[in-house]
């Protein structure tokens, strides 16, 4: 299982970040800081529906998504607190990610 980890707005990560899931059983992205805004960004819409649509889980700090105001509902991005942030990277015995 393998948590990967997007830190920046770089959309051109998302499409790496759709080749590592795409090759795992466990498919979750964790978006970090600034990544939050690939959820606002027009030219990602749909790379990020399809990932959603074919069993990716997106995940978001709470205080990612408060500091930068970003609507991650309508995205079905899961926010998490930093605790189960950690937890999730623990308990990952394939690896993290960080693109």
């Amino acid at each position: 299982m393998t948590v990967i980890i997007l830190s920046d707005y770089d959309a051109s990560k998302l499409g790496i970040a759709t080749e590592i899931v795409n090759r795992t059983d466990d498919k979750r992205i964790m978006l970090l800081s600034d990544a939050l805004y690939l959820l606002s960004g027009s030219d990602v819409n749909e790379p990020i529906e399809r990932m959603v649509k074919s069993g990716v889980a997106f995940y978001a700090l709470e205080a990612d998504v408060k500091r930068r105001g970003v609507d991650v509902a309508s995205k079905r991005v899961n926010t998490v607190s930093y605790d189960e942030f950690v937890n999730q990277l623990l308990e990952r015995k394939s690896g993290v990610i960080n693109l």
